[in-house]
């Protein structure tokens, strides 16, 4: 092995050593001691990396559920309050007219509730259209009425008129909505199944 030498007085250096004992000059770690600190970081950083990893893994595990349920839920809420208001929208225009309007659609059931308060869509929170469905018609317009969400899926799982009373797990977002008549038939539970008109203070779970 090469004898090292300092390299301001060329004396000869011990091994291992960090200045020279004759002038005191700094001795500059070799190059294998720079390559085992960059091993002991580059090891280091990467188990710190795996570690950061785990943990957004988990947070992520936990908060996007969270976040995906807070999603439909306010859908749903926003679905019921858009569905109360044309309830009352609908109360009106009976109080006015002695009947509920006469419309083949949705649509066009929106638009002759523009005058009695209502100035939303036909839509729910998922962006599907709500289904208007006149049960009794006669005398030029509507005497018993339903309106329904398909929910979160879509899909009616019953034909006007046809839906069991009675309330479903909050959770249960592909559950249909439905108001008849200014009461909800179907709704979630512990949201009340008040509709038009009706205090919250009467609602019933």
């Amino acid at each position: 092995m090469a004898e090292l030498l300092c390299p301001r007085c060329s004396r000869p250096l011990p091994p291992g050593a960090s200045s020279c004992p004759a002038c005191g000059q700094p001795i500059a770690p070799s190059g294998g001691d720079k390559g085992t600190k960059w091993v002991i970081f580059a090891v280091v950083g990467a188990g710190c990396l795996l570690v950061g990893l785990a943990v957004a893994g988990i947070v992520a595990a936990i908060l996007v559920p969270n976040f995906l349920d807070a999603m439909q839920k306010a859908k749903q809420k926003r679905t019921l309050a858009d569905m109360r208001s044309i309830g009352t929208a609908l109360e009106s225009y009976a109080a006015e007219n002695d009947r509920y309007p006469e419309a083949s659609d949705t649509a066009t059931l929106i638009a002759q509730l523009a005058a009695h308060g209502f100035g939303g869509g036909s839509q729910d929170g998922w962006k599907n259209e709500l289904r208007w469905s006149c049960l009794e018609p006669g005398d030029g317009g509507c005497h018993s009425y339903e309106l329904a969400s398909a929910g979160r899926d879509g899909v009616f799982v019953s034909e006007p008129g046809d839906y069991e009373e009675g309330a479903f797990a909050v959770t249960e977002y592909d559950s249909d909505l439905v108001l008849a008549n200014g009461l909800f038939v179907r709704w979630p539970e512990n949201q009340g199944r008040f509709g038009a008109g009706s205090p919250e203070g009467d609602e019933e779970d």
